[in-house]
């Protein structure tokens, strides 16, 4: 069994920025729950859905996204959506989350969760020990300020995923947490390489 730790978690809940912790998991990727306040939520991929909002072709798409970013530069990323935290706060909701489904490897500590609960209002990007360099507290915060929260408050939540994940993605990718060959490498560690 895979165990893995996501310990420094981070979260902004639209207006606030809050700072927890998450310990041990399961094997990533298998199909797991989280029995998180009497609900269930199965972990069945890259994207997780739940709340309904996401269009199915841009679900695809962020499931190649998150699949390409985890072959390439290692970071293993999921994308969730929840109807309800179950009266739960949304730490105490992600940290289940977390242990339970043991997102990222857990001899990197890589693991990324963006989870959405649109009827509470609150987002939270929880990030593995691994990726703390590259996606540090004040990063995510900006992440969420800047690319996520301007379209939730204009009513479109799915472009506010997009932006999110997407600005998380091409961060981690200067990043990786495998090694690759020259040729894959990402433009900026190239140019590094080159001087």
């Amino acid at each position: 069994m895979k165990v893995n730790r996501l310990p420094l978690l981070q979260s902004v809940v639209f207006t606030s920025l809050l700072v927890a912790g998450c310990n041990e998991a399961t094997t990533p990727f298998e199909n797991n729950s989280a029995k998180v306040n009497d609900a269930t939520i199965q972990l069945t991929g890259r994207v997780v859905d739940q709340a309904d909002l996401l269009d199915i072709q841009v679900e695809k798409i962020l499931t190649e996204k998150l699949a390409r970013l985890e072959r390439e530069a290692g970071p293993q990323f999921v994308i969730v959506t929840t109807d309800s935290l179950n009266g739960l706060d949304i730490v105490e909701y992600s940290v289940d989350l977390g242990r339970r489904w043991a997102i990222g490897h857990s001899e990197r500590d890589d693991g990324v969760i963006l989870l959405v609960a649109p009827n509470e209002r609150k987002v939270r990007i929880a990030v593995g020990y691994g990726l703390e360099g590259s996606l540090s507290d004040p990063f995510c915060a900006k992440v969420i300020r800047e690319d996520i929260l301007p379209a939730f408050e204009d009513g479109k939540m799915e472009e506010g995923i997009v932006s999110g994940a997407d600005s998380l993605i091409a961060k981690m990718r200067t990043s990786p947490t495998i090694k690759l060959n020259d040729n894959e490498l990402p433009l900026t560690l190239k140019e590094k390489q080159a001087s």
